[in-house]
């Protein structure tokens, strides 16, 4: 494929089917803003969102040649057939000479069916961990998911990766780019505040974090910290069964769920916490684990997705075995007794996240290839 014409401008248009309902919402997220740079790349990009039509999602978004569409379907069902048709309309008023899909699953089998109908390339991007045992027994979807996904990716063109650990799914390796999720190092960057948390956790909370892991750390750590702060920013199924813990715990003056909230805010959170931390029981990159490096904070994450990308471990910050509450206490620990760690780690962290942030055009540069 060759990106550019005579010209200099991008002469290929891209359809990208995706799950990620945040392109849609009137905010300005990492999500839009992230494909408003990769949009750079192609004459245009189209992005297909699953969404149903309760979602309210009812107006497509154009911000220059970027063009964000709802499927507006009935059910879960009519996902497929929706953007199918929706892809079918789009290759009518200009040529799509990509497909790339957020997942090797029901994305996936939208981009296979319209590479067919549209005689055009497929991308299928992973960006979870599907070898994971502890993702692949989190449900009895993710087990049916499991067999599709040998399935799918061999009908792949090429496939995205991001991190080593994700690519070793693939079975032919010559078809995978490494392409990590992009950082934006200007917005995400170190700022002189007073410190007023000693742990941040930015997360969903849902099985997938274990927030339960690190609550019950910080129930260990609070023996030797007795006013140790942590906050947890994000929302999820599993709400109420934290709180529980942290009432159980007797933790509320310890740690503190703030839920949900935007850019800016997750940013300014940050800036006055010392510790990142990330308990997850399995990741595909970590982007939020990435952020808070390019903010300055040393990062302590369990052995998933990007962490060996993302943490040189104990000159970053530190991995520990997925699990593992004593090793994630102990680490926790050391840099809490430590100030000159703590600093020389996140000048550290954040040297990292710049050698990192290079890599935030190789999605779309690979995809033109």
């Amino acid at each position: 494929m060759h990106d550019e014409g005579s010209a200099g401008k991008p002469t290929l248009n891209a359809l990208f089917i995706s799950l990620d309902k945040n392109l849609l919402k009137q905010e300005l997220g990492d999500a839009r803003l992230r494909h408003l740079r990769y949009a750079r790349h192609f004459n245009n990009l189209n992005i297909i969102v699953f969404t149903l039509k309760k979602d309210g999602f009812t107006e497509p978004k154009r911000i220059g040649n970027l063009h964000i569409i709802p499927t507006n379907s009935y059910s879960r069902w009519c996902y497929v057939i929706d953007a199918i048709k929706l892809g079918q309309e789009i290759n009518k008023k200009e040529i799509i000479h990509i497909v790339s899909t957020q997942d090797p699953f029901v994305t996936a089998i939208a981009g296979i069916l319209l590479k067919w109908m549209l005689r055009t390339k497929l991308n299928i991007q992973i960006h979870n961990d599907y070898g994971s045992s502890f993702w692949k027994n989190e449900s009895l979807q993710n087990r049916v998911f499991s067999l599709m996904l040998p399935l799918t990716i061999r009908l792949a063109d090429s496939i995205r990766a991001v991190s080593r650990l994700t690519a070793k799914i693939a079975p032919n390796q010559g078809k995978v780019f490494i392409a990590p999720i992009a950082i934006d190092t200007e917005f995400f960057k170190p700022k002189d505040e007073k410190k007023l948390f000693d742990i941040v956790c930015v997360a969903r909370l849902d099985k997938q974090k274990n927030i339960p892991l690190l609550i019950s750390t910080i129930a260990r750590l609070k023996n030797n910290f007795p006013k140790i702060r942590a906050l947890i920013i994000g929302e999820g199924s599993q709400r109420h069964l934290i709180q529980h813990l942290i009432d159980d715990q007797q933790l509320r003056k310890n740690v503190v769920l703030v839920g949900r909230k935007t850019r800016e805010e997750v940013r300014d959170l940050l800036w006055k916490s010392k510790i990142f931390i990330l308990p997850s029981n399995y990741e595909g990159w970590g982007l939020a684990a990435a952020e808070a490096a390019a903010c300055g904070l040393p990062v302590v994450m369990t052995d998933t997705g990007g962490a060996r990308e993302i943490v040189l471990d104990g000159k970053t910050g530190h991995i520990v075995t997925t699990g593992n509450e004593e090793s994630l206490c102990n680490r926790i620990e050391e840099l809490l007794e430590d100030d000159k760690k703590l600093q020389s780690m996140g000048e550290a962290a954040r040297a990292q996240a710049e050698r990192i942030a290079l890599s935030r055009e190789e999605f779309p540069k690979a995809l033109l290839n």
